[in-house]
């Protein structure tokens, strides 16, 4: 007999979201300002057919998004990488419900060897990832191959050493992904995914401040969201 969970279709402005989850994370959406579509387009991903649960507009670019209640499979990582290297625009799974401590976000951002940046930009993702490593950890690049590498977080306690992927880039598929959070400029308050653990990343506006992942703005919106009630699975 099967023990599988059915989730529970619930409607939400104007869209019929395949789950509560999806539901949440659309009210969280809203109450932050940030424009999104449902399911808006599917794609034929050399023979993996792959149809996004969102489709956001931050910082002035869109940005797939796929929302999970556990750990992505290796079969959904491969979507939203071909996705990325297909589309050329960033394919981000957030994993958990919304809230400051209750979710992780793995962003895939295409790149490219001709831009004269890319290189640039991934030595700039990993002085600031060893900048703000807290005291007693490490940052160590391990390479896999040529053109890939993963930029490890660790620490060691006891005779057990605990490590976290937070950078991985392929020079020749091209894209890099990032562990991510909802940040916002505490100055022009605009809200955009922020690489976690990067205090201090400039992402989207020109503003020369510190992000924070942590605002009334965002609480707010996160309250919103979980406090969300759909009856009976139906309205919201």
């Amino acid at each position: 007999m099967s023990t599988a969970i059915k989730a529970i279709e619930t409607h939400y402005n104007g869209y019929r979201f395949r789950s509560r989850l999806e539901a949440k994370w659309a009210v969280f959406f809203n109450a932050a300002g940030i424009d999104y579509c449902y399911e808006e387009d599917s794609f034929d991903l050399d023979g993996i057919w792959y149809l996004p649960d969102f489709k956001l507009r931050l910082y002035g670019r869109y940005i797939w998004v796929e929302v999970k209640g556990q750990v992505p499979t290796e079969e959904e990582e491969i979507k939203a990488l071909r996705l990325c290297i297909a589309d050329r625009h960033p394919v981000c799974i957030l994993v958990g419900s919304p809230g400051l401590l209750s979710y992780i976000g793995f962003v895939y951002v295409p790149i490219s060897l001709k831009d004269v940046t890319t290189i640039r930009e991934l030595n700039e993702d990993i002085r600031l990832l060893r900048d703000s490593t807290p005291k007693g950890e490490y940052v160590r690049l391990r390479w896999a191959a040529s053109t890939q590498a993963i930029l490890i977080q660790g620490k060691i306690q006891g005779n057990t050493e605990e490590t976290t992927p937070r950078l991985m880039f392929d020079l020749q598929r091209g894209f890099k992904c990032i562990t991510t959070l909802f940040a916002q400029c505490p100055k022009c308050k605009e809200v955009f995914l922020a690489p976690y653990s990067f205090p201090g990343t400039k992402m989207a506006c020109e503003c020369q401040v510190e992000i924070d992942i942590d605002t009334p703005f965002l609480r707010s919106a996160y309250i919103s969201a979980r406090s969300a009630r759909f009856e009976h699975g139906e309205r919201g």
